[in-house]
C-alpha cells in the first residue's frame, strides 16, 4: 500500500506552478538521541512569478511548524499533517480499514495541500529589473523580488526519511542515526518542509548539530552541561563531552569517549571545533 501513497503525493506541484521558483534552501538540524528529536530550521528563497502570489504551498510530514516567517514577518499557516490522517487508532484492524482510507482520501484524489504559508499582508511582491531577479538584462516580461521564508519546527515522531538505532532498550549496536531515501516523492519531506515532487532542484546548504561522543549521545543530562562544544558546518554540537551518561548500554569508557561524525554527499565546507579554555591537546 506504501507506494500508491507516495504516487500520489507527485500531483503536489501546485507550490511550484506558474507561481513561484525555488531559489536556493539551507537547512539547520539539531539532533537529540535521548530523546529522539530533531530542531529543524529551513530557509527557502523563493522567486515569485506573479504579483498576485498570497500563498506559498509546501511538503511537509510527521514534522510540527513552530513558527514560520516570510521577509521577517510572521506568517499564519495551515498544516496537515499526512501521517496523522494515516494513523490507526489502538485496536484497529484490517475491518477497520474504510477508517484510514477516507481520512487520506483528499490526499490521493486531489493532492491536499500538506503546509500553506500565507504572505502576511505587510509584504508586498515588488517589481524589480531582470538583472536583480537573476535574469539577462535583455530579458523580456515582468519580474519580481525574491522572498525569504523561514521555517522553524520540530520533530519527535519518527515514521519515514529518518531513522535512530542504538537508544532504545536492548538495542546494543552502537548510537547512530541515518537516513532512507526512496524512489517515490514524499521522504524528504518527512525531514525538513521543501518541494518534494521528485523534480524540483535547487542548491542546498545543511549545517547539523549533533552529541560530540557517543557518551553524549545516550546522555539524558541536558544539553550543554559539559565543558566544551562542536560544531559542523559552523553549527554548535548538541551535547558536550560526559563521562557519566545516564544509560552507557553496558559500552567501555573508551567507547563511549569515541567521536560521532557525519558522512553525507555533497560538498563539505566547513568542520569547525570550538572549545573552552584550556583547549585539549587532540583536536
Amino acid at each position: 500500500m506504501a507506494p500508491p501513497l507516495e504516487i500520489a503525493a507527485a500531483p503536489d506541484d501546485a507550490s511550484t506552478g506558474d507561481t513561484f521558483q525555488l531559489l536556493k534552501q539551507t537547512l539547520e538540524l539539531d539532533i537529540s538521541f535521548c530523546p529522539r528529536q530533531v530542531t529543524g530550521k529551513t530557509t527557502l528563497d523563493i522567486l515569485p512569478e506573479r504579483g498576485q502570489l498570497r500563498e506559498v504551498i509546501l511538503n511537509a510530514r510527521q514534522l510540527k511548524p513552530t513558527q514560520i516567517k516570510i521577509e521577517g514577518q510572521t506568517a499564519s499557516f495551515n498544516y496537515s499533517n499526512l501521517h496523522q490522517r494515516m494513523t490507526l487508532y489502538p485496536g484497529t484492524d484490517l475491518g477497520q480499514y474504510h477508517f484510514p482510507k477516507d481520512r487520506i482520501q483528499r490526499h490521493v484524489n486531489e493532492g491536499a495541500d500538506e503546509l500553506v504559508v500565507y504572505l502576511p499582508d505587510s509584504v508586498k511582491i515588488r517589481e524589480v529589473k531582470p538583472e536583480e531577479a537573476g535574469q539577462p538584462l535583455d530579458a523580456q516580461g515582468t519580474f519580481y523580488a525574491p522572498l525569504k521564508v523561514e521555517i522553524d519546527y520540530v520533530l519527535d515522531d519518527f515514521r519515514d526519511g529518518l531513522h535512530f538505532a542504538g537508544v532504545e532498550d536492548g538495542d546494543s549496536r552502537f548510537p547512530h542515526a541515518y537516513t532512507r531515501n526512496s524512489p517515490f516523492p514524499g521522504t524528504s519531506s518527512c525531514l525538513f518542509p521543501c518541494i518534494d515532487d521528485g523534480e524540483t532542484r535547487c542548491p542546498f546548504d545543511v549545517s547539523i548539530r549533533y552529541p560530540r561522543t557517543m557518551g553524549d549521545a545516550l546522555s539524558k543530562h541536558s544539553p550543554g552541561s559539559g565543558t566544551g562544544q562542536a560544531l559542523v558546518n559552523g553549527v554548535d554540537k548538541a551535547d558536550s563531552v560526559m563521562s557519566d551518561s545516564d544509560d552507557d548500554a553496558g559500552f567501555s569508557e573508551e567507547e563511549k569517549a569515541m567521536e560521532m561524525q557525519v558522512i553525507c554527499s555533497g560538498v563539505l565546507t566547513d568542520d569547525v571545533c570550538i572549545f573552552s579554555q584550556p583547549k585539549p591537546t587532540w583536536c
